[in-house]
This record gives C-alpha cells, sequence and structure tokens, in this order.
C-alpha cells in the first residue's frame, strides 16, 4: 500500500459483540492504527436492538478519534425515535444507520419516514445498507432520498457486489443530490472509479465495515481506481469528515 500523504477518516466500523468478533475499543484504534486512520464513523455490534448506549459510553473515551452514528431498528416506533434524538443531542452523534436486510423493513415505510423525519429535523446524515433483495435495493433507497432531500443520504456498499445493483446505485446518485455513495465492500475499483467520474468525486465515501472487513484491501481498491489524489484525499478523508463536522439543529 503506498503512502498517501494524508490521514484517512474511515466512515465504517463497528465496535461491540463478542471477544472473537475481534471489535472491542482497542482491536479497532489498532487497525486505525496501521492504516493512518485519524477518525472513523462508529456503529455498534449488529443486533435486534443494537447498544447505541454502550457505544456512547465506549466512543466517549476516545472523542477525537470516533464520531458515533445510532443503529437504529424503526420497528421500535417512538422509542426509536427518542433514542435517534438522545444520541444526537446528549452525546454527539451525527448521524443514523439503517439496515433493512436485518430489522426486515422496506425503506419507503412509513416507520422508515418517521425516524428520516427526525433526522431532518436534527440535521444529521441517514445511512443505508444496499445491495439485497428485497429490502435494501438502491432504487427503493433513492426513493426515500428523494422524499427527504435535506437529509445527506449514504447509499453504503453503493449497491454491493451485484453488477446490476452497483450501476442502478450510480444512477440513483446522478439523479439525486443528497444522495452519496459509499465505497464499504464494494469489490469493483473500475466501478469506484466510474462513481468518482459520474457522480463526482465529493459525493463518494470511503468506509471499511471493521472489523468484519479488514480494512487495507478496502483502502487499496480506492487506491486502484486511478483517481486523482485530490479525488483520492476527498474519497478517503474529506467527504466523511464535511458530513461529521455538520452543526446539529
Amino acid at each position: 500500500m503506498r503512502e498517501l500523504g494524508f490521514q484517512i477518516v474511515d466512515g465504517h466500523v463497528h465496535i461491540g459483540g463478542p471477544p472473537e468478533r475481534r471489535g472491542s475499543v482497542e482491536d479497532i484504534l489498532a487497525l486505525m492504527e496501521e492504516h493512518h486512520v485519524e477518525r472513523a464513523v462508529a456503529f455498534p455490534a449488529p443486533g435486534l436492538r443494537p447498544d447505541n448506549a454502550g457505544l456512547a459510553r465506549t466512543i466517549a473515551r476516545s472523542p477525537d478519534r470516533f464520531v458515533g452514528f445510532a443503529w437504529i431498528n424503526p420497528h421500535q416506533g417512538q422509542e426509536a425515535l427518542d433514542e435517534l434524538e438522545r444520541m444526537v443531542r446528549e452525546h454527539g452523534f451525527r448521524g443514523v444507520k439503517f439496515q433493512p436486510i436485518l430489522h426486515a423493513f422496506q425503506p419507503m415505510s412509513p416507520m422508515v419516514h418517521a425516524v428520516m423525519r427526525k433526522a431532518a429535523d436534527l440535521g444529521i446524515a441517514a445511512l443505508f445498507h444496499s445491495g439485497h433483495a428485497p429490502y435494501s435495493l438502491p432504487w427503493e433507497i433513492g426513493e426515500v432520498a428523494e422524499l427527504f432531500p435535506t437529509v445527506p443520504v449514504i447509499m453504503d456498499h453503493m449497491g454491493l457486489q451485484w453488477m446490476g445493483y452497483v450501476d442502478a446505485a450510480i444512477r440513483v446518485a446522478k439523479r439525486l443530490p443528497n444522495v452519496i455513495l459509499g465505497t464499504t465492500g464494494m469489490v469493483f475499483h473500475t466501478k469506484i472509479r466510474q462513481a468518482v467520474r459520474e457522480v463526482g468525486a465529493d459525493r463518494v465515501v470511503f468506509g471499511s465495515d471493521a472489523p468484519m472487513v479488514h480494512p487495507g484491501p478496502e483502502i487499496l481498491r480506492v487506491q486502484a481506481a486511478e483517481l486523482t489524489p485530490d479525488e483520492e484525499r476527498m474519497v478517503l478523508r474529506d467527504n466523511m469528515l464535511r458530513l461529521i463536522t455538520r452543526s446539529v439543529r
């Protein structure tokens, strides 16, 4: 891996879970040090009720290294809305994460709209897992983004590993200026380059999905995309940094 000349901002890490997962804050910080990652967007470990409060306590010990996104299960209704507001107001979280596959919901369902309205009110970003039928198809996420144009919507995995979904993710982002494509798990380095060329270098963000995915190959795929030095810095650092330093309302 060649030297970049700047520190990376990783838009997708998970903290917590059983020891064999190697997702302790110490494990993640070690990976960050190894790969020159200055800051990371942190989510809790997966679960039906992700432990956002536990994440807040953990990352409070390293406020210069982590920014939290609340992983919300919209099936929890008003409880979910209250938790999201609490995480933002009291713990400085800067976004909300949706996992339609794990929590079994359609992105266009009313319960998701309720959370998105709260995100719009708070002035935070929303991140959606994408790339799996029937719950997280790129055009479904695009419909949500179109309804909430003031919310930056990160379509993480940018369609994942089926080329048709990846192409759809790029088309959606070209049409909707609030859609940002996340490189997490994107194995096609040529599609990262295509996204930068067709959507814009300012609307592609890097994420590793550590500890489930090692950050090394994820960084290498961005480096293999043959971006200009300025584009590479935007994808690997500046774009996510801009999102997590936005002022909440």
